[in-house]
């Protein structure tokens, strides 16, 4: 017979059974980073990595695919600067396990064809909202409005042939969304593609438009029309709205944005930096790959992505500004010294380059990995054996982690719970056999001591007769089996 014991509170409980929901699948995003540099000194050539994505990506995931021209440098292990060429490769998918073990392959085929060592993912799945009409209400109108971040994904072909022209879209622009949001967008140009019913493939150049602002019945209204006039004028069938509520948007390096979590956690934090400088004149390519050289590799010696865009807005005479943009994207841990290093580096452009503002778009609920063998499940509530993980809480962002090949702590995602190491080898890591996703995690009571170090995980069918065990997506949840 089978127990639970709430060691806080002492109460029994009679049973773990509960029914199990049938949660129909989220859409996540998921960005891939891919380097293009080969070791002995070669680069994976624009039309090879074309190859690539019609070959491994698109023939995967043919609802379509974002890509973004970007570069990436770090600090290889001798101090020397590594700078590459990189694409970044934006999907937008059910999360379902099928979908992440395509992900798997996709990255496996790529450092095998490319002998690369890695391929960065980052998931955005939690508070994300994604739909392609603007009758989807995707936008929570809070009682005091909340900054939050929403990008709009405009598809330039036209049907029945032609193409939204750069004039045509820089007009829409002007004409349509900076009027309804003055205070500023940013916009990117990208490169879509998807598998059409009949199975072809199309190519499509495409415009991201990043914008920041409250999340009010109005701002949501004016998202509505953009979309219904781009539609209208172009004779496009949908535009793609990803809904980002769950950022923190600070303008100056005084903005305390960053939760320095006990335990530090990989966060994503995006700089947008204006290249206008006031009295004329504009921080040029060469001064600002400097600024990055200096200023921000040797403090995320890790690594950063670069890309290129265009920013505008009204200012208060309600004359357009307009102008080139760089965005530098960074993932770190949220520690009190990399937020230290961040207002250093938003500081000495001001300083440097004559600037009011540098603003800081920061992400804390993704997840990261570098790695092909990383599976990221959502909330699927899955059953083991007669059983439900009925607490659905593994890194307590309410998403069931299974992490394969990698290396860390039980609490990998800052946060205590039970993500589990599938062939795990590290002294400090969780010893997990290859559990199937429709197991639960278990972990005998003797190793409770231990959960710091080397810990060895048991699933339902070894938890057998005179044996205590906790799950570990709450410790004080103790099972006892008599």
């Amino acid at each position: 017979m089978t127990h639970i014991i709430d060691v806080e509170n002492s109460i029994a409980q009679a049973s773990l059974r509960t029914e199990v929901k049938n949660a129909e699948p989220k859409l996540i995003q998921e960005d891939l980073y891919f380097g293009r540099n080969i070791a002995g000194g070669q680069e994976v050539s624009a039309a090879e990595f074309q190859a690539f994505i019609d070959a491994e990506i698109t023939s995967q995931f043919p609802n379509g695919l974002t890509v973004y021209e970007t570069n990436g440098q770090f600090l290889d292990s001798n101090g020397n600067l590594i700078q590459q060429p990189s694409q970044v490769v934006s999907l937008v998918f059910e999360d379902i396990l099928e979908n992440q073990v395509k992900i798997a392959q996709i990255i496996a085929s790529y450092q095998q064809q490319f002998q690369q060592e890695s391929v960065l993912e980052v998931v955005n799945e939690d508070h994300l909202q994604i739909g392609f009409d603007e009758s989807a209400d995707l936008i929570d109108n809070d009682p005091i409005p909340e900054l939050i971040q929403e990008d709009l994904y405009f598809g330039r072909n036209i049907t029945g042939g032609g193409e939204v022209s750069e004039a045509e879209f820089q007009a829409f622009i002007d004409a349509e969304i900076t009027p309804r949001f003055p205070n500023g967008l940013t916009a990117y140009d990208a490169d879509g593609q998807f598998l059409d019913t009949t199975g072809n493939l199309t190519q499509e150049p495409s415009q991201v438009v990043s914008l920041i602002f409250e999340d009010t019945a109005e701002n949501e209204q004016g998202i509505d029309q953009i979309i219904a006039a781009y539609k209208q004028q172009f004779q496009q069938e949908s535009v793609l709205e990803v809904v980002n509520e769950e950022v923190k948007v600070g303008f100056g390096e005084s903005a305390d944005l960053i939760d320095n979590d006990f335990i530090p956690k990989l966060i994503q934090e995006d700089l947008y930096f204006g290249r206008n400088i006031k009295g004329g004149g504009e921080v040029s390519e060469a001064e600002f790959q400097k600024f990055l050289d200096r200023e921000i590799t040797p403090r995320f010696a890790d690594g950063l992505t670069v890309y290129d865009a265009d920013g505008q807005f009204l200012d208060s005479t309600g004359t357009l500004i307009q102008e080139p943009s760089k965005v530098v994207s960074l993932i770190f841990e949220d520690t009190v010294e990399n937020e230290a290093a961040i207002e250093q580096i938003t500081q000495a452009y001001k300083q440097q380059f004559q600037q009011e503002s540098v603003l800081q778009v920061v992400d804390e609920e993704i997840q990261v990995a570098f790695n092909s063998d990383t599976i990221v499940l959502d909330d699927l509530e899955y059953k083991f054996g007669d059983f439900k993980d009925f607490k659905n809480l593994i890194d307590r962002q309410g998403g069931d982690e299974l992490l394969r090949g990698g290396t860390g702590y039980d609490i990998l995602a800052g946060e205590v719970g039970n993500d589990t190491l599938i062939g795990a080898q590290d002294l400090y890591c969780d010893a997990s056999a290859d559990f199937v996703a429709t197991e639960q995690i278990l972990f005998p009571v003797a190793s409770f001591e231990g959960m710091l170090g080397e810990t060895s995980a048991i699933s339902l069918d070894q938890f057998t007769l005179g044996m205590t065990a906790f799950d570990a997506g709450d410790q004080s949840l103790i099972l006892s089996y008599d």
